[in-house]
Order: C-alpha cells, then sequence, then structure tokens
C-alpha cells in the first residue's frame, strides 16, 4: 500500500523587516544592560500523513484489451467500477490464486482477478488433491467473479492428476483465456464440473472433460476432452469440438450461435419415464454454420 504525505510549510524562518535588515531592537534596555540578541521563534516542519490508496496495477489500456478480448463477460467500461486483484508472473502459483479468490469472497464490487503470463511462466500445476479451484459463493452479495490470463501465454491449470481441476456450484463466474488440463479421469467433469451458478468460458481450451448441469456459456472455446450436457442452459458461441459431445437428460438444451466446428460425434439421448417423453434438444439460433469431420448421433430412444 502506497502512503503519500505534505510537508507543511514552515514558517518564521529568516523574517526580514521591510528594509532588508534583520529583526532587532532600536535601543538598548534602559537599565544600561547590553541587550541579549532574542531567539527568533521557529515552526517545526509536521507530516500529515493523508489517506492510504491502492495504486492499480492494470493500466486503462490493459483492462480495454481485457474487455475486448472477452465480450461476454459484460465487464464494466472502467476498471474502477470493479475490485482488480493483479498476480504478477513472478508470483503465480495456485495458493496466490486461491488466496485472490477469499479476497473476492470479501467484496461487495465484482471482481476481477488477472494472471499475468510469459512465455516462461504460465502455469499453475496441482501438488495435492487439496489444490482443486472450488468457486462457491453469493453473486448477489459479493459480485460476479471474472478470471483471465494476461500476457504472451493463456494461463494454464494442469491438475497433474491430483483432482479434479475445477468446480462451481455456486455464483456468477467468468473464466478466460485458459487452458485447462490434468484433470483426474475418474472424477466427473475432471477439468471444470459446472453443477451450479452461472459459467462463462472465454477464448479457453479444455483438454480435460466437462460437465455442464448448469447455465453455461462457451465462447470461442476449443474442446479437446469429452463434455456431457444435462442442462437446459447451455450454450456453445463459435466453439471447436475435437471429442465427444452428450446431450442428455430431461428436457436438456444446448442452443449454438456463430457455428459450431464439430470433429467428433455430438450424441442426443433421450428417455421415457412413465408417459413422458423427455428430448433433450440441439438448437441452431438462427443462421448458424456446422462444418467440421463429425456426426450427430440420435439415440433409439429420442426423435
Amino acid at each position: 500500500m502506497n502512503r503519500r504525505f505534505d510537508v507543511m510549510e514552515t514558517l518564521g524562518l529568516n523574517r526580514r523587516t521591510r528594509d532588508g535588515g534583520a529583526s532587532r531592537k532600536s535601543g538598548p534596555k534602559s537599565n544600561g544592560k547590553a541587550s541579549r540578541p532574542k531567539r527568533e521563534k521557529t515552526r517545526l516542519a509536521r507530516l500529515e500523513q493523508l489517506e492510504e490508496r491502492a495504486l492499480l496495477a492494470v493500466s486503462a489500456s490493459e483492462f480495454a484489451a481485457i474487455r475486448a478480448a472477452h465480450p461476454a463477460f459484460n465487464l464494466p467500461e472502467s476498471a474502477s467500477e470493479l475490485n482488480v486483484i493483479e498476480i504478477a508472473a513472478s508470483e503465480l502459483s495456485v495458493a496466490s490464486l486461491k488466496s485472490a479468490i477469499a479476497t473476492s469472497g470479501t467484496t461487495q464490487a465484482p471482481d476481477l482477478i488477472v494472471l499475468r503470463t510469459t512465455d516462461d511462466a504460465h502455469t499453475l500445476t496441482f501438488e495435492s488433491a487439496a489444490d482443486e479451484i472450488k468457486l462457491a459463493f453469493d453473486s448477489t452479495k459479493y459480485g460476479a467473479l471474472t478470471i483471465v490470463g494476461f500476457g504472451t501465454r493463456p494461463l494454464t491449470i494442469d491438475a497433474a492428476g491430483q483432482s479434479r481441476a475445477a468446480s462451481l456450484t455456486s455464483g456468477v463466474a467468468n473464466l478466460g483465456s485458459i487452458t485447462i488440463e490434468g484433470g483426474k479421469e475418474s472424477e466427473t467433469g475432471a477439468g471444470v464440473n459446472a453443477t451450479g451458478g452461472t459459467l462463462t468460458l472465454s477464448n479457453a481450451t479444455l483438454n480435460s472433460k466437462i460437465n455442464i448441469t448448469n447455465r453455461t456459456t462457451l465462447t470461442q472455446v476449443t474442446l479437446n476432452a469429452p463434455t456431457t450436457i444435462s442442462s437446459q442452459n447451455a450454450q456453445f458461441d463459435a466453439v471447436t469440438a475435437n471429442a465427444p459431445i452428450a446431450v442428455y437428460g430431461s428436457d436438456s438444451k444446448l442452443t449454438v450461435v456463430n457455428g459450431l466446428a464439430l470433429n467428433s460425434t455430438l450424441t442426443i439421448t433421450g428417455y421415457k419415464s412413465g408417459a413422458v417423453d423427455y428430448k433433450p434438444r440441439v438448437v441452431f439460433s438462427g443462421s448458424q454454420s456446422l462444418t467440421g469431420a463429425g456426426s450427430i448421433i440420435f439415440d433409439a430412444s429420442s426423435s
């Protein structure tokens, strides 16, 4: 925390008479004794502490670049409306990210965590199952949480087979310029398990599985691991899928905007319970393109 001090003007030093001479009495005292020169009174300089202020580490131009890269996050025009937390590339660690997330849960303004990256420093590697990034907070009280990598390389979260990489159970969370990999394969949603709240992934690469049962939007995301969707509010925006996608469950719905590059299978699985036939849907909203060498499969119970 930077502090600023003001020096109060020093008064009473080197006072001069109007004719330029030093101030003194005009004659000797009446008792005949030699007069003693009087010492001039001085006022010592006083230091006054002003209000402490945190200096924004993310410049206005950098914040503008973050907004431009992630329009789906709906960030405000000015960073002054956010609580901005910066993690320098030299300080990248799972612990520093978790500490920033904990801090974000104590502020009423929406939070932006910026993790700076370089060619040599851009990866957070798990060392134990306790390193899983667990997001659960009350956005109505503390605002949304946005986490972005910013630098020459995307931020990489590597769970190293220790656990699931990340999960969201409540709150509004945005993750951008990020690669997620190394999730423990036995975990549901080894890369991301989104079971509550609202999640938006932007300019991201998922090399571990993602499981979606909440409101989730993927914008300019590359999926290199399987995706499972049992949500009525999932959206793909300019997504490239290089691994299987499964849409299933009660009235699940995947909406596709700005095209889908499908290089694997998209399987839509419905089921029947008594007289009710549950039919998950994939909706291409507006004029859309479906490209790639993949295929869409409807199982026997779907129509």
